[in-house]
């Protein structure tokens, strides 16, 4: 029991030691345990979806990952041999020393490691109901079960108690942030929503849907808007809870939000364009009803003069935002595609308007750049090599370059002059300015990261 009671307490300490000395804050999916190890000497290992979390005898926890030389943030399988740990990722194997930690081997992998079957839930009669347990592993008295839910010890006979990481999450795929005071809002592709405050990780249980898309915060009402894969969610805090939310328009998948400069939230869905009013109203649909040339909506920005532009899997539209409001008229829109020779690709999933230009992004074709003049688009020179671009996948820091969140890496710089920055994983899906100037939260499916982008 006091071993156990050691590790625990000590982890926390160790967190707070590192938050002390201002190291990169992580947010990891640390209990998304996929396998663990219990070396001779005394140490814990588990396999998580954030990393390899090493315990040593004396209860100091670390966790590595792909900034520490990992081949994959994600860690699969694990195994101690002696003073060395093996593991396996879908990147690569490789090996870690337990004296230093320090990554001694890493070898690419042309497969993903082969699927272990699932041991079943009456090997460890002792979890908590609705645990999965995914293995078991056990030297002398001791025993590790790694699960769905975190990792878990036992010391004899003794019922398996769970490790609590700090701001652990049970999955490291993030989809997108947002930021109020305090507070980061972090979605996630299907565990939903969670709010970071305090060093603290709090998920929100407001029946928001697990496949989080899109969030914005909207400081003149106090609200955060959530797009997700069963629609439009409008959260505010209340007395009771951190967020309440309720559930406006349809059912259906959101791909893209923008905040109206009248108030109120434009939708982009997969049935269109919408636009809600501070309450959640709707206001106005272009849609198939409207007879509107396209369907899905991933991306959507507005100039200074309010022309509203639309990025679809079927080109760029736009129009003055007014021609939106009100009508019963089909607005005229103007479009660049691939057929019009402007796009190199037709499905545009990130836009940033600017003052005088438009950056745009597209799913397999880099990012195309626009001068913006009345209402008319002229090319400028952009960069098709940065390949996939993800959804709300362009912005610009404070320093003047551009980033630019792709499936294969965050690039910063500009057209013709990109760089590669390591990040926890390569498909980078959100960026935020964080409180401390020329920082920023990266958000990848390997996790979140606060870390410093400006030269």
């Amino acid at each position: 029991m006091r071993w156990l009671s050691l590790v625990v307490a000590l982890v926390a300490v160790v967190a707070g030691a590192r938050s002390a000395r201002a190291e990169p804050l992580r947010i990891l999916g640390t209990d998304d345990v996929r396998d663990c190890a219990l070396g001779d000497a005394g140490h814990v290992l588990a396999a998580t979806g954030g990393g390899l979390v090493v315990i040593d005898p004396r209860g100091k926890a670390s966790v590595l990952t792909a900034l520490e030389g990992l081949p994959d943030t994600r860690v699969d399988r694990v195994r101690v041999t002696g003073v060395e740990a093996e593991l396996e990722t879908r990147a690569g194997d490789a090996r870690v020393s337990l004296l230093d930690l320090s990554v001694k081997a890493s070898t690419p992998r042309k497969s993903s490691p082969a699927e272990r079957r699932e041991p079943s839930s009456e090997t460890a009669p002792d979890l908590p109901a609705g645990v999965t347990l995914r293995a078991l592993r056990a030297h002398g008295k001791r025993r590790c079960l790694a699960t769905d839910h975190g990792l878990f010890l036992s010391n004899g006979a003794e019922r398996a108690r769970r490790l609590t990481l700090p701001l652990a999450l049970p999955t490291g795929d993030v989809s997108a942030l947002a930021v109020e005071a305090g507070r980061l809002f972090i979605g996630t592709f299907d565990h939903g929503l969670y709010v970071a405050q305090g060093g603290s990780l709090m998920h929100v249980d407001g029946g928001v849907n697990a496949n989080v898309n899109a969030l914005v915060w909207d400081e003149r009402e106090a609200a955060l808007w959530v797009g997700s894969a069963r629609g439009l969610w409008r959260c505010r805090k209340d007395s009771r809870s951190v967020l309440a939310c309720r559930r406006v328009g349809q059912s259906v998948s959101v791909h893209a939000l923008l905040l109206a400069r009248d108030g109120g939230i434009w939708a982009g869905t997969e049935r269109g364009l919408s636009l809600f009013d501070r309450t959640g109203a709707l206001r106005s649909s272009f849609g198939e009803k409207q007879r509107a040339p396209f369907r899905a909506v991933w991306a959507l920005a507005e100039s200074e003069g309010s022309d509203l532009f639309i990025g679809t899997t079927s080109g760029l539209y736009w129009a003055k935002t007014s021609a939106f409001l009100g009508s019963v008229e089909t607005p005229q829109l103007a479009r660049v595609s691939l057929v019009s020779g402007e796009l190199s690709d037709d499905w545009v999933t990130a836009l940033l308007a600017e003052r005088e230009t438009l950056q745009v992004g597209t799913y397999n074709a880099g990012v195309a750049s626009f001068r913006v003049e009345n209402s008319r688009l002229f090319p400028l020179e952009g960069d098709a090599s940065l390949g996939y671009v993800n959804a709300a996948g362009i912005a610009r820091l404070a320093n003047g370059e551009l980033a630019v969140l792709t499936m294969d890496g965050l690039r910063v710089g500009a057209p013709g002059n990109f760089r590669t920055l390591p990040t926890l994983g390569r498909d980078v899906t959100a960026l935020l300015a964080s409180a401390r100037a020329g920082d920023y939260w990266v958000a990848t499916r390997r996790g979140l990261e606060q870390k410093r982008l400006e030269r």
